[in-house]
Protein backbone atom coordinates (compact mmCIF):
# COMPACT_ATOMS: atom_id res chain seq x y z
CA UNK A 1 0.00 0.00 0.00
CA UNK A 2 1.40 3.51 -0.71
CA UNK A 3 2.11 5.56 1.88
CA UNK A 4 1.11 9.30 1.85
CA UNK A 5 3.67 11.56 2.71
CA UNK A 6 2.21 15.13 3.95
CA UNK A 7 4.07 18.07 3.19
CA UNK A 8 5.75 20.31 5.96
CA UNK A 9 3.59 23.73 6.48
CA UNK A 10 5.51 27.17 6.30
CA UNK A 11 5.10 27.61 9.60
CA UNK A 12 6.51 24.39 11.49
CA UNK A 13 9.56 25.45 9.77
CA UNK A 14 9.92 28.07 10.83
CA UNK A 15 9.33 27.86 14.00
CA UNK A 16 12.39 27.13 15.55
CA UNK A 17 14.52 29.34 13.20
CA UNK A 18 12.94 31.94 12.21
CA UNK A 19 10.68 33.17 15.16
CA UNK A 20 12.39 35.96 16.95
CA UNK A 21 11.17 35.22 20.36
CA UNK A 22 12.45 31.44 19.93
CA UNK A 23 15.93 33.03 18.96
CA UNK A 24 15.88 34.95 22.15
CA UNK A 25 15.35 31.93 24.56
CA UNK A 26 18.08 30.36 23.08
CA UNK A 27 20.31 33.06 23.38
CA UNK A 28 19.61 33.39 26.97
CA UNK A 29 19.15 29.58 27.68
CA UNK A 30 23.31 29.37 26.29
CA UNK A 31 23.70 32.07 28.88
CA UNK A 32 22.07 30.23 31.77
CA UNK A 33 23.91 26.82 30.67
CA UNK A 34 27.51 28.85 30.79
CA UNK A 35 26.57 31.50 33.34
CA UNK A 36 30.09 31.23 34.54
CA UNK A 37 31.94 31.82 31.50
CA UNK A 38 29.89 34.62 30.60
CA UNK A 39 29.67 36.41 33.89
CA UNK A 40 34.05 36.35 33.75
CA UNK A 41 34.18 37.59 30.22
CA UNK A 42 32.35 40.83 31.09
CA UNK A 43 34.19 41.02 34.57
CA UNK A 44 37.24 40.71 32.38
CA UNK A 45 35.74 43.62 30.34
CA UNK A 46 34.73 45.66 33.17
CA UNK A 47 37.79 45.44 34.96
CA UNK A 48 39.98 46.51 31.54
CA UNK A 49 37.43 49.42 31.17
CA UNK A 50 37.69 50.64 34.74
CA UNK A 51 41.46 50.25 34.09
CA UNK A 52 41.62 52.07 30.61
CA UNK A 53 39.69 54.67 32.43
CA UNK A 54 41.88 55.62 35.35
CA UNK A 55 44.93 55.58 32.74
CA UNK A 56 43.22 58.16 30.59
CA UNK A 57 42.49 60.09 33.80
CA UNK A 58 45.95 60.05 35.53
CA UNK A 59 47.33 60.48 32.04
CA UNK A 60 45.29 64.37 31.80
CA UNK A 61 45.49 65.26 35.35
CA UNK A 62 49.25 64.81 34.64
CA UNK A 63 49.46 67.04 31.38
CA UNK A 64 48.04 69.51 32.49
CA UNK A 65 50.28 69.88 35.97
CA UNK A 66 52.99 69.81 33.30
CA UNK A 67 51.68 72.99 31.79
CA UNK A 68 51.29 74.77 35.32
CA UNK A 69 54.50 73.94 37.15
CA UNK A 70 58.20 73.81 35.22
CA UNK A 71 59.89 71.82 37.62
CA UNK A 72 57.16 69.26 36.98
CA UNK A 73 57.32 69.25 33.46
CA UNK A 74 61.16 69.10 33.60
CA UNK A 75 60.90 65.65 35.63
CA UNK A 76 58.37 64.50 33.10
CA UNK A 77 60.85 65.24 30.25
CA UNK A 78 63.47 63.69 32.61
CA UNK A 79 61.55 60.55 32.48
CA UNK A 80 61.16 60.24 28.91
CA UNK A 81 64.72 61.09 28.49
CA UNK A 82 65.62 57.53 30.47
CA UNK A 83 63.15 55.29 28.58
CA UNK A 84 64.72 56.57 25.47
CA UNK A 85 68.38 56.01 26.51
CA UNK A 86 67.93 53.11 28.39
CA UNK A 87 70.03 49.74 27.60
CA UNK A 88 68.09 47.16 26.91
CA UNK A 89 70.26 44.71 28.16
CA UNK A 90 69.63 45.78 31.65
CA UNK A 91 65.97 44.92 31.74
CA UNK A 92 64.95 41.47 31.98
CA UNK A 93 62.33 39.35 33.14
CA UNK A 94 61.30 35.99 32.63
CA UNK A 95 57.45 34.37 31.94
CA UNK A 96 56.30 33.19 36.00
CA UNK A 97 54.20 30.24 36.63
CA UNK A 98 51.73 32.15 38.75
CA UNK A 99 50.13 33.35 35.48
CA UNK A 100 48.35 29.28 35.10
CA UNK A 101 46.08 30.74 37.83
CA UNK A 102 44.95 33.56 36.04
CA UNK A 103 44.44 31.44 32.82
CA UNK A 104 48.10 32.19 31.32
CA UNK A 105 47.72 35.69 31.49
CA UNK A 106 51.30 37.47 31.24
CA UNK A 107 50.09 39.16 34.56
CA UNK A 108 53.04 38.17 36.82
CA UNK A 109 56.71 38.28 35.81
CA UNK A 110 60.22 36.89 37.10
CA UNK A 111 62.20 40.34 37.78
CA UNK A 112 66.16 39.92 36.82
CA UNK A 113 66.74 43.51 35.52
CA UNK A 114 69.62 45.60 37.00
CA UNK A 115 69.97 45.92 40.51
CA UNK A 116 70.92 49.44 41.90
CA UNK A 117 72.12 48.88 45.76
CA UNK A 118 73.04 50.77 48.54
CA UNK A 119 77.10 49.91 50.72
CA UNK A 120 74.64 47.71 52.41
CA UNK A 121 73.71 45.66 49.46
CA UNK A 122 69.86 46.82 49.86
CA UNK A 123 67.85 47.45 47.36
CA UNK A 124 66.99 50.72 45.58
CA UNK A 125 65.07 49.76 42.72
CA UNK A 126 65.06 47.73 39.44
CA UNK A 127 66.75 49.34 36.25
CA UNK A 128 64.49 51.01 34.24
CA UNK A 129 66.58 53.53 32.10
CA UNK A 130 68.52 56.39 32.56
CA UNK A 131 69.78 59.74 30.66
CA UNK A 132 72.72 61.94 31.14
CA UNK A 133 72.23 65.94 31.62
CA UNK A 134 74.23 68.84 30.58
CA UNK A 135 74.81 69.63 34.75
CA UNK A 136 77.05 66.42 35.37
CA UNK A 137 74.71 64.72 36.73
CA UNK A 138 73.05 60.42 35.78
CA UNK A 139 69.79 60.19 36.54
CA UNK A 140 68.59 56.65 37.01
CA UNK A 141 65.02 55.39 36.35
CA UNK A 142 63.80 52.37 38.63
CA UNK A 143 60.90 51.05 40.30
CA UNK A 144 60.82 48.92 43.81
CA UNK A 145 57.13 48.68 44.23
CA UNK A 146 54.24 48.26 41.53
CA UNK A 147 50.63 49.54 41.87
CA UNK A 148 47.47 47.38 40.89
CA UNK A 149 49.60 44.04 40.61
CA UNK A 150 51.31 44.90 37.52
CA UNK A 151 51.83 48.96 36.87
CA UNK A 152 55.64 50.06 38.06
CA UNK A 153 55.62 52.50 40.21
CA UNK A 154 58.76 54.44 38.82
CA UNK A 155 61.14 57.26 40.26
CA UNK A 156 64.31 59.16 39.15
CA UNK A 157 67.54 59.01 41.36
CA UNK A 158 69.54 61.95 40.60
CA UNK A 159 73.36 60.97 40.93
CA UNK A 160 76.32 63.58 40.27
CA UNK A 161 79.65 62.67 38.39
CA UNK A 162 81.49 66.00 38.88
CA UNK A 163 81.17 68.20 42.00
CA UNK A 164 82.42 71.47 41.20
CA UNK A 165 82.65 73.97 44.65
CA UNK A 166 84.09 77.15 45.63
CA UNK A 167 86.05 78.28 48.58
CA UNK A 168 87.71 82.26 49.56
CA UNK A 169 90.87 82.03 51.57
CA UNK A 170 91.70 85.20 53.30
CA UNK A 171 94.63 87.32 51.78
CA UNK A 172 96.61 88.90 54.82
CA UNK A 173 99.39 91.02 55.39
CA UNK A 174 102.42 90.30 57.84
CA UNK A 175 100.23 92.03 60.55
CA UNK A 176 97.41 89.53 59.94
CA UNK A 177 95.05 92.59 58.24
CA UNK A 178 93.00 90.93 55.64
CA UNK A 179 93.57 92.51 52.17
CA UNK A 180 91.66 90.55 49.92
CA UNK A 181 90.04 86.96 49.25
CA UNK A 182 91.18 84.29 46.96
CA UNK A 183 88.64 82.22 45.00
CA UNK A 184 89.98 78.64 45.09
CA UNK A 185 88.14 76.17 42.74
CA UNK A 186 87.73 72.57 43.46
CA UNK A 187 86.81 69.77 41.62
CA UNK A 188 85.96 65.87 42.98
CA UNK A 189 84.76 63.16 40.90
CA UNK A 190 82.60 60.50 41.84
CA UNK A 191 83.51 58.01 39.07
CA UNK A 192 84.38 55.74 42.23
CA UNK A 193 81.22 56.18 44.00
CA UNK A 194 79.55 53.91 41.37
CA UNK A 195 80.04 49.71 40.81
CA UNK A 196 79.46 47.93 38.27
CA UNK A 197 79.31 44.43 39.35
CA UNK A 198 80.18 41.80 38.64
CA UNK A 199 83.28 43.20 37.47
CA UNK A 200 84.82 40.79 35.09
CA UNK A 201 81.60 40.18 33.55
CA UNK A 202 80.71 41.93 30.16
CA UNK A 203 79.23 44.86 29.99
CA UNK A 204 75.54 43.72 29.05
CA UNK A 205 75.76 41.30 31.65
CA UNK A 206 75.90 43.76 34.46
CA UNK A 207 73.51 42.39 37.21
CA UNK A 208 74.50 45.28 40.14
CA UNK A 209 74.93 49.10 40.03
CA UNK A 210 76.26 49.54 44.07
CA UNK A 211 76.31 53.28 44.74
CA UNK A 212 78.40 54.61 47.57
CA UNK A 213 75.60 55.68 50.03
CA UNK A 214 73.32 54.63 52.69
CA UNK A 215 70.14 54.95 51.21
CA UNK A 216 68.39 57.73 49.32
CA UNK A 217 66.03 60.58 50.06
CA UNK A 218 62.92 62.41 48.61
CA UNK A 219 63.57 65.63 47.68
CA UNK A 220 60.71 67.19 45.44
CA UNK A 221 59.93 64.80 42.51
CA UNK A 222 63.34 63.15 42.45
CA UNK A 223 65.46 61.46 44.88
CA UNK A 224 69.36 61.68 45.54
CA UNK A 225 71.59 59.16 47.39
CA UNK A 226 72.93 59.73 51.11
CA UNK A 227 76.35 59.46 49.75
CA UNK A 228 79.46 58.37 52.40
CA UNK A 229 82.89 59.83 52.95
CA UNK A 230 85.96 59.30 55.48
CA UNK A 231 87.13 61.99 57.76
CA UNK A 232 90.42 62.64 58.52
CA UNK A 233 90.27 60.18 61.77
CA UNK A 234 88.59 57.80 59.02
CA UNK A 235 85.19 57.92 60.18
CA UNK A 236 82.21 57.84 58.11
CA UNK A 237 79.86 60.77 57.49
CA UNK A 238 77.15 61.74 55.11
CA UNK A 239 77.95 64.47 52.54
CA UNK A 240 75.14 66.72 51.94
CA UNK A 241 74.68 67.62 48.22
CA UNK A 242 71.10 68.53 48.22
CA UNK A 243 72.76 72.28 47.71
CA UNK A 244 74.10 71.41 44.74
CA UNK A 245 71.52 69.63 43.23
CA UNK A 246 68.91 72.37 43.97
CA UNK A 247 71.15 74.32 41.92
CA UNK A 248 71.00 72.23 38.90
CA UNK A 249 66.79 72.01 39.53
CA UNK A 250 67.09 75.74 39.18
CA UNK A 251 68.90 76.24 36.50
CA UNK A 252 66.70 73.32 34.85
CA UNK A 253 63.69 75.21 35.61
CA UNK A 254 64.86 78.36 34.21
CA UNK A 255 65.93 77.03 30.92
CA UNK A 256 62.05 75.42 30.75
CA UNK A 257 60.54 78.63 31.05
CA UNK A 258 63.20 80.08 28.83
CA UNK A 259 61.99 77.40 25.97
CA UNK A 260 58.10 78.49 27.03
CA UNK A 261 59.21 81.95 26.43
CA UNK A 262 59.66 80.95 23.00
CA UNK A 263 56.96 79.03 22.20
CA UNK A 264 54.52 81.09 23.62
CA UNK A 265 56.19 84.00 21.41
CA UNK A 266 56.30 82.32 18.82
CA UNK A 267 52.63 81.41 18.82
CA UNK A 268 52.16 84.52 19.31
CA UNK A 269 53.79 86.19 16.65
CA UNK A 270 51.84 84.03 14.33
CA UNK A 271 48.92 84.63 15.73
CA UNK A 272 49.41 88.35 15.09
CA UNK A 273 50.97 87.83 11.37
CA UNK A 274 47.41 85.23 10.92
CA UNK A 275 45.53 88.09 11.40
CA UNK A 276 46.69 91.10 10.14
CA UNK A 277 44.61 92.95 7.92
CA UNK A 278 47.15 93.76 5.42
CA UNK A 279 48.27 90.23 5.06
CA UNK A 280 44.69 88.25 4.88
CA UNK A 281 44.55 91.47 2.01
CA UNK A 282 47.52 90.08 0.37
CA UNK A 283 46.84 86.89 0.25
CA UNK A 284 44.10 87.39 -2.34
CA UNK A 285 45.92 90.29 -4.25
CA UNK A 286 45.80 89.47 -8.00
CA UNK A 287 49.32 89.69 -8.84
CA UNK A 288 50.03 92.14 -12.30
CA UNK A 289 51.26 91.24 -15.26
CA UNK A 290 54.42 92.61 -16.73
CA UNK A 291 52.17 95.04 -18.63
CA UNK A 292 50.31 96.30 -15.87
CA UNK A 293 53.16 96.70 -13.86
CA UNK A 294 55.11 98.79 -16.97
CA UNK A 295 52.15 101.00 -17.51
CA UNK A 296 51.46 101.66 -13.46
CA UNK A 297 55.09 102.86 -13.82
CA UNK A 298 55.02 104.90 -16.47
CA UNK A 299 51.22 106.69 -15.53
CA UNK A 300 51.17 106.65 -11.64
CA UNK A 301 47.81 106.81 -10.15
CA UNK A 302 46.70 110.04 -8.81
CA UNK A 303 46.47 110.02 -4.96
CA UNK A 304 43.13 110.87 -4.24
Amino acid sequence: MAQVIEPMSNTASVGSSGNPLSQVGEILNSIFTNGFVVFLVILILLGVGVVALIIWKMKKESELHEQDNPVYAQYKSHLRSSASNKVPSWIKKTYSLKNILLFGLPIFWNEHSLKLTDLNNNLIGYYRGQTQTHKGETIYCVYKKKSWIFFEDLFLIRTINNYIYQTKKEIKDTKGKVLDFEIITENTNFDNYYRLLPQEADYRNKKILEIQCIGIEEDGFYYTPSYTTKDEKGRIIVMDLRPEFRRNLKEYTTDEQYKRLLRDSGTSVDEAIRTNPNVTANKHWIEKTEDEARRDEETPRREL
